[in-house]
Order: C-alpha cells, then structure tokens, then sequence
C-alpha cells in the first residue's frame, strides 16, 4: 500500500538533494539544469502512485523526438534516464509508488567515425589551393 500523494518531482529534488551531498557542484548544476528542462515539465503534475510504465515510455519518446528546443546528446539523455530511474527507485522504497519501474535505456554506445586525410593527401590538398 502507498502512502499519502505525492508529486513525482518531489522525489526527483529531493534524490538531486541527496545526491548533492556526493558529487561536485558543477555535476549538481548539471543534473539539476536536464531536470529542471526535461523532467519537470512532463512530470510537474504526476503523483508517484499514478505512474506506470507507459508514462515513463511516453516520456522517453518525448525526449528522443526531439519536441525540445535542441537535440539532447546520448550522454544527457543517459544521465535524465539515471535521474528518472533512482527517483523512481527512492518512490518505491518510501511506499510512495505501487511498483518498482524502470526505464531501459535504447541509446547507441557508437560514436560516429571521422575519417582524416593521410599525409599525401594533404599535400595534394594543399597543393591544389
């Protein structure tokens, strides 16, 4: 059984808060911009008893669809996942959500292949201006 309602950012700030405590203030700053920008206006008026995992999936979709006024990196997208899911995490231990969710991550580790010119090719490069 849950206990009283409570707004899931609630539990977003007050894991941010606690987690202040161990990491350097400009990782702080950080994780508290992606929540403010990303986590907050999809979950200012959600109570932790009222999500399931088709919110959290909606929400993952809103962030890969890029609705935002720019595209997120994978390594912020990673980090609004953490957030999201040691919330989520923090709600379930205090008996504020009825189950225990999580959001699988789907995002490539690859980075994209830069191909450099070899040393003849410059100079033929260089040659040609």
């Amino acid at each position: 059984m849950t206990k009283k309602k409570i707004e899931f950012m609630n539990i977003v700030n007050r894991w941010l808060k606690e987690k202040s405590l161990e990491i350097s203030p400009s990782t702080y700053e950080k994780y508290e911009g992606l929540s403010i920008n990303y986590i907050n206006p999809f979950f200012s008026k959600t109570y932790c008893e009222d999500l399931d995992s088709a919110i959290l999936n909606n929400f993952y979709i809103q962030l890969l669809s890029g609705n935002n006024t720019k595209k997120l990196s994978n390594g912020n997208l990673r980090i609004i996942i953490m957030i999201i899911n040691k919330s989520c995490d923090l709600a379930y231990k205090e008996g504020f959500s009825k189950q225990n969710l999580y959001l699988k991550p789907c995002l490539s580790k690859k980075k994209p292949i830069v191909q450099t010119l070899t040393k003849i090719k410059q100079k033929k490069l260089k040659n040609i201006y």
